[in-house]
């Protein structure tokens, strides 16, 4: 069966001497991985786009019974080139792009998901991204894949009042003073926390937060069950 799709280029790799093993995300399919076979001797029907943060148009081929779809051609929109003029902007789509591919299930349609990191892409194509930016996006990501963190009150007994906050990847957010504390969980600090609430109204803080950044991969790499590789390359940035 054949799909067109508008799909973005999460990650590629070398696939024999002539193909590439490519994942992506699609509008209408969900994440999945095919084989583009002559890639890299054909501009014609890929144009040089199969690299990721690529978004494009993809059609592509399923056969019942094979994991691997065949990719027939990718006629790119907006080249994952836009986004290379800084380290920031790589680092950031990189993390955006880790995080897709760690967390989306494969075949598993998520419009909401594909049109926030279609977003993200476009808005990095365009714009040097700050720290507020990045973190805007993880939580709208953490949020539209059912995880939104709870940063307003206890996310353990509901309370919205205590001396020590900390942050605990197990109950998905901030913890009082009064409730249990799990290993790995950590205090944060009162300006990071009112940093934080913001996200929930859809609004952007005046001032970044390093430790936010700190949060932020401290709930995801717990949601993944397994390290974000790109967060580390970002931090040394």
């Amino acid at each position: 069966m054949e799909h067109q799709s508008k799909a973005v280029i999460l990650r590629t790799s070398d696939y024999g001497e002539a193909d590439r093993l490519v994942s992506f995300f699609a509008d209408n399919f969900g994440k999945a991985k095919g084989v583009a076979k002559n890639a890299k001797r054909s501009n014609k029907r890929f144009g040089g786009g199969l690299e990721p943060g690529s978004i494009g148009r993809l059609r592509f081929a399923e056969k019942h019974g094979v994991e691997l779809v065949r990719l027939e051609e990718f006629a790119v929109e907006t080249p994952a080139w836009k986004v290379a003029a800084s380290l920031e902007k790589l680092a950031s789509l990189y993390i955006a792009l880790e995080i897709a591919e760690k967390m989306l299930p494969p075949a598993f349609i998520s419009l909401p998901r594909f049109k926030l990191l279609q977003r993200w892409i476009i808005f990095l194509a365009e714009n040097e991204p700050s720290l507020i930016h990045r973190h805007a996006y993880l939580y709208k990501w953490l949020k539209l894949s059912g995880l939104e963190p709870v940063f307003d009150k206890c996310a353990a007994c509901g309370r919205s009042a205590s001396a020590v906050w900390r942050i605990s990847a197990s109950q998905g957010g901030i913890v009082c003073g009064n409730c249990r504390s799990f290993p790995g969980d950590k205090i944060i600090q009162e300006n990071s926390l009112k940093y934080l609430k913001i996200f929930k109204f859809d609004k952007m803080p005046n001032n970044n937060s390093a430790e936010a950044d700190e949060v932020f991969k401290f709930l995801i790499e717990h949601a993944i069950g397994n390290e974000v590789k790109s967060f580390a390359v970002a931090a040394r940035l």
